[in-house]
């Protein structure tokens, strides 16, 4: 079985609590990169929990190449500017609640993340990050969506 490579933008209580254990005991999935505006605060969390790399810039953990897909834990208003950030970093994401702080928000969220679902199920898409165009990335977007649809049923 091949492994979605998370990254977690935000290190606060939700993720010491709920996130974070779950993308470290999910089969198939594995926390590598940990992201806050503290550095030290990022990089304490890391330690404590055994991922591999901290972060105090969230567009480095975005276009770390080892990071498959995103995991937004951060203050609500910052929600819909991260995730466009992910899409367009050709990576899916996933985020804490309340989506965004608007509908017109969420409804653009949505249209970037799902014209990037579409641009890699035809095979048209590449990630920045890394420049794969090929079968990683879109193994990784399969698994994301199977998740998706698994969860509604």
């Amino acid at each position: 079985m091949n492994t979605i490579r998370w990254g977690i933008l935000g290190c606060g209580d939700v993720t010491e609590i709920k996130s974070r254990p779950a993308l470290q005991k999910a089969e198939g999935s594995a926390l590598v990169a940990a992201m806050r505006r503290d550095r030290a605060k990022a990089e304490d969390f890391a330690r404590r929990h055994g991922v591999p790399r901290a972060y105090g810039d969230a567009d480095a953990l975005i276009h770390d190449a080892d990071v498959d897909a995103v995991y937004i834990a951060t203050p609500p208003s910052s929600h819909a500017e991260l995730a466009l950030r992910v899409a367009a970093a050709g990576k899916p994401c996933l985020g804490e609640k309340p989506m965004a702080t608007s509908h017109a928000k969420c409804q653009q969220m949505v249209e970037a993340l799902v014209q990037h679902i579409v641009d890699e199920l035809r095979g048209q898409g590449t990630c920045e990050s890394t420049g794969e165009s090929g079968a990683r990335s879109s193994w990784v977007m399969e698994q994301c969506l199977a998740g998706y649809y698994e969860s509604k049923t």
